[in-house]
């Protein structure tokens, strides 16, 4: 009959074959076969660790055991992509994934999880719905729509972007499904308000608010608003096109002197070379109704239209673009160097001109509109 003998029985026992004490005696003495007592004494058989630290072989294999257990753990917690602290979900999803490669007791070890709970889940939870396996792809093809848009876009303009890549949906889905993943647009949903200042100055307002147009160069506003560069202010001057609402030109400058807009209607008319009856259109600013800025315009036979004062609605689309690229850009950001803000000003410029849906454009990008245009 085989006998149970406890740890302390058994360390006894070696000590003392240790000391000089014959095996046979040992075995005679205790009733226990010479092999067993052989295979006691190889278990704990002190081994030198160091000069002064001796450690039994049973000791060197728990700690080896224990090695490889950490090293397993790590390697599963680096795999999985989540920690003991993430979501129950998400640690089954893990699991899940891994089954196979490692031993469920493994992969529940290392991520906190009751066995228990892992195997209920695999074994009774329900198929998924086509509809929970749609919503999976549309999470994806949305925080994909997010992320390279660096958070600019709101419900709107990725419904209609992910219809250009036919994928087939609708606002009410992806506003669900964004909400659930916490996506928010950066951009700021309360209204800027402006109090009307009446004048009875004569203002040459040709366009009257009328912000659609029937092809592109011929109206073109402008506007200028300023950009805190390590709390020192640079300013930005913009031409947009009013029929794409496309920025074709853009000059950054220290100063707000008139050479700022000059400037920008150069690159604009080089750029673009508008036929003749061009509308330029702008506030009051002191930089637009100087000389030099009226006389350059007489130079290329452009007509200058002219808000009324204190009326920022008359110019309406400069102001908006102003808007998005303060809540979607500068405001996310504090510039340390002008080079900063100018690689910040490009990239939001190219973004908005070719990546940016406009909802006035029936979802279209302004370069996306132009060409249509000219496609037709």
């Amino acid at each position: 009959m085989n006998q149970h003998y406890n740890e302390t029985f058994k360390l006894k026992l070696v000590n003392l074959y240790s000391t000089g004490t014959p095996a046979t005696t040992l075995c005679s003495r205790h009733a226990i076969p010479r092999s067993t007592l052989y295979s006691w004494i190889k278990k704990y058989k002190k081994i030198k660790a160091r000069e002064t630290t001796f450690i039994s072989a049973k000791e060197l294999h728990l700690i080896k055991k224990e090695l490889k257990s950490v090293k397993n753990e790590n390697s599963i917690l680096h795999e999985c992509n989540c920690t003991k602290k993430s979501s129950l979900d998400k640690k089954l999803c893990a699991i899940k994934k891994l089954d196979g490669k490692y031993t469920v007791y493994s992969l529940c070890k290392a991520l906190n999880v009751q066995k228990s709970t892992y195997y209920h889940r695999k074994l009774r939870s329900p198929e998924k719905t086509i509809i929970q396996k749609e919503d999976e792809i549309l999470r994806i093809e949305i925080r994909t729509i997010f992320d390279e848009a660096k958070g600019r876009l709101g419900t709107m303009k990725i419904y209609n972007l992910l219809i250009e890549k036919g994928i087939k949906t609708s606002p009410k889905r992806v506003s669900r499904l964004m909400q659930e993943m916490n996506l928010v647009s950066v951009y700021n949903k309360k209204s800027i308000r402006y109090n009307y200042v009446p004048s009875l100055k004569y203002t040459n307002n040709l366009i009257n608010r009328s912000f659609m147009q029937t092809a592109p160069n011929k109206v073109w506003v402008s506007d200028i608003t300023y950009i805190y560069v390590n709390y020192k202010p640079y300013f930005l001057c913009v031409i947009i096109d009013l029929y794409s609402r496309m920025i074709i030109a853009y000059t950054i400058s220290n100063n707000m002197k008139t050479s700022l807009v000059t400037q920008t209607l150069k690159k604009a008319y080089d750029s673009r070379n508008p036929e003749l009856g061009l509308v330029f259109h702008s506030d009051q600013g002191s930089q637009y109704q100087s000389y030099e800025f009226r006389s350059e315009l007489n130079s290329r036979r452009i007509i200058q239209s002219l808000s009324n004062p204190g009326c920022p609605y008359d110019n309406a689309v400069a102001e908006a673009f102003f808007r998005s690229l303060k809540a979607e850009e500068i405001y996310r950001w504090y510039y340390r160097t002008v080079d900063e803000m100018q690689a910040s000003i490009a990239e939001y410029v190219d973004f908005y001109n070719k990546k940016r849906p406009h909802q006035t454009l029936n979802y279209k990008t302004p370069f996306q509109f132009e060409q249509e245009h000219y496609t037709k």
